[in-house]
């Protein structure tokens, strides 16, 4: 491997790690666009892992010929390519219709027609792709330095219609939902902790702010790619189609190519969509208590009861005093039991009158302690 490759490798590895945990907190919390976002940038990180490995060498072209694999993945990268922003439209549109709250269907508890409407939207198009990209394959797939598996097609209008235009599309109604989203919160701005309790949506503002910074980042990232990739295809994807010629070569030997400039723009663009994903949904709250969820229930209490008798031991050093002049009270904390005192300051004397003597604190003391080994 290369520099060049071990780089691709080492950072598509790194976003499969990073990954993880977001998907599995989604996963728990049913939001389907966000699932079928990350799963599309986990299918593509584990893809470019394994290419980088394989095809990084000046002498990549002797390596594998990637038959079987490459024949799932070719399809796979078919899909998800228009997969990924479908699914950025999806979570858009949902942000929006909580803040318009005016289609109680959609947002009912457990809509069905939520989630048809998100499914819809996140998978008949990939589905489609994989499906018919078929129909404009010159060959099974071939072999690009340091991408790997890669689609090869026709050079006629018709793979605009079946491969392109897909993305362009989904990225026009993603951007449009997002800036009526961003406009609609911003105009309700003072109404939108109502709104969010009011729509059942589980949603704190702080949760659908990092939400909707999350869509904006995503677009930011992928539409320029797209409409270049749609512009580049559509300079030259205009010839006429025809079935014989294109299937004429399907099955010859696979032919590798070496990786033209933008080819692995991609790879990078999904390793700063990863990082974001992490960064906004593996570092929060509910994620940090979802790591602690992993932890048995044993080692949690045997680590909760160090930390009492820690408490306990440094209560000499946890008193808490209010006030600077007469009459006031300070206390000393042991857990969440208080100790009151009173205290009267005066120029040349501090009068103390404890509410328990020493005897009744160390038996306080000695009870929490056999309390916290009956719990173990």
């Amino acid at each position: 491997m290369d520099p060049y490759g071990i780089a691709i490798a080492v950072c598509s590895a790194i976003s499969l790690v990073i990954l993880i945990p977001p998907l599995i907190f989604h996963i728990r919390k049913r939001n389907i666009p966000t699932i079928c976002l990350l799963t599309f940038l986990l299918l593509e990180a584990f893809n470019s892992v394994v290419c980088a490995c394989i095809w990084s060498d000046e002498n990549f072209y002797k390596k594998w010929d990637g038959k079987g694999y490459c024949d799932v993945f070719q399809k796979i990268k078919a899909g998800s390519s228009s997969g990924k922003v479908a699914a950025v439209a999806a979570l858009s549109l949902d942000l929006y219709m909580i803040l318009q709250a005016k289609n109680h269907k959609y947002l009912a508890k457990g809509s069905r027609v939520k989630l048809i409407t998100e499914l819809s939207i996140c998978l008949i198009t990939p589905i489609f792709c994989m499906a018919t990209n078929y129909i404009v394959q010159t060959s099974r797939f071939v072999i690009v330095r340091y991408v790997g598996c890669y689609g090869f097609y026709s050079g006629s209008v018709l793979t605009i219609f079946l491969v392109s235009i897909w993305n362009l599309l989904w990225a026009v109604v993603a951007v449009v939902l997002v800036l009526l989203t961003g406009i609609t919160y911003y105009r309700r701005r003072k109404d939108v902790k109502d709104l969010l309790h009011c729509t059942n949506s589980g949603l704190s503002v702080r949760r659908f702010t990092r939400i909707l910074v999350f869509i904006a980042s995503v677009i930011t990232i992928l539409v320029p790619m797209v409409i270049y990739t749609f512009v580049r295809d559509a300079e030259f994807y205009h010839g006429p189609y025809n079935w014989k010629f294109t299937h004429e070569y399907f099955n010859y030997p696979i032919q590798f190519y070496a990786a033209a400039p933008d080819v692995t723009v991609s790879i990078w663009l999904n390793f700063a969509i990863c990082v974001i994903s992490f960064l906004l949904f593996g570092l929060g709250q509910d994620a940090i208590q979802m790591y602690k969820s992993f932890i048995p229930q044993k080692v949690r209490d045997h680590f909760n009861s160090h930390e009492i008798k820690e408490q306990v031991l440094q209560v000499g050093y946890s008193e808490q005093w209010e006030g600077a002049n007469t009459g006031t009270s300070y206390g000393t904390t042991i857990g969440n039991s208080e100790i009151l005192m009173k205290d009267g300051f005066y120029e040349d004397q501090i009068e103390l009158e404890s509410v328990h003597s020493l005897s009744n604190l160390s038996k306080d003391l000695e009870s929490i302690l056999r309390d916290v080994e009956n719990d173990k």
